[in-house]
């Protein structure tokens, strides 16, 4: 993917931050930082190979398998007592659509058990969130599917689009879900469309996680007026969720 060059220091902006009792961090609202374009490429890898003999089948039971690990985790417990939290602030936006960025293949013989993972994570979340993936817009966007997590998707009722087209589904009543996603994409992604929640990888305000001088200030505009905390720990897997964040949209009225 094209890096953007650093011939200018971003400009240092000034953020009070402050934790409440439930574990919430505030990040104080400032004004707008200038937009940037979405790049015309990204870097992409081929969808891994179907092996011989490999069944539809055999993918939904191993996915059935990673689900009722998940289902049976205190980390599925603590996601949804937070998720619920969040939900019955009043001053929040109705969630109306999802949108799944980077979920990965299903049969990629290095991280398939944790997308099997965050699939059925997803797939609580969105119960939690009071969508029902039958009745509501939900899409998932990955280059990396191949036909069976296609199908596999589909048997869940996610609608797989392809890329960029999930981009033009988010909006300020979207839940983004980017598990490990490619954090320069997630920041082009989420520009100037304010979404409701966000699952993602960690989004930092530091300069020493970003390449590029304008993923540092897209980071920055998203964090302004979002309450975040950490993606409970996973322990049977803790690499399946390291490293994530959830990061509720701006309250009405700040």
């Amino acid at each position: 993917m094209p890096h953007t060059s650093r011939k200018k220091k971003p400009t240092q902006q000034k953020r009070a931050r402050v934790s409440d009792e439930e574990g919430w961090t505030h990040i104080i609202k400032g004004s707008r930082s200038h937009a940037w374009k979405l790049p015309s490429t990204f870097q992409r890898r081929e969808p891994p190979s179907i092996p011989s003999g490999f069944s539809f089948e055999k993918l939904q039971q191993q996915y059935e398998d990673h689900r009722l690990d998940w289902e049976a985790s205190q980390c599925r417990s603590r996601l949804e007592i937070l998720l619920s939290s969040g939900v019955d602030a009043v001053e929040r936006p109705k969630i109306s659509n999802a949108v799944c960025l980077g979920l990965g293949s299903m049969l990629d013989p290095e991280h398939r058990k944790d997308s099997f993972l965050q699939l059925a994570a997803f797939k609580t979340m969105l119960s939690t969130l009071g969508l029902d993936s039958t009745t509501s817009q939900v899409y998932a966007q990955d280059p990396f599917f191949n036909e069976l997590d296609k199908e596999l998707l589909k048997s869940l009722s996610i609608h797989v689009i392809e890329d960029p087209v999930a981009f033009s589904h988010i909006g300020p009543t979207t839940f983004v879900y980017g598990p490990h996603c490619e954090r320069s994409i997630l920041l082009r992604a989420l520009e100037g469309r304010d979404p409701a929640l966000v699952i993602s990888t960690c989004v930092e305000e530091n300069s020493a996680g970003y390449e590029a001088v304008a993923d540092l200030d897209l980071a920055r505009e998203f964090l302004r007026g979002r309450q975040s905390t950490t993606f409970p720990n996973f322990e049977p897997e803790p690499f399946a969720f390291n490293g994530m964040a959830i990061y509720w949209g701006t309250m009405r009225g700040d």
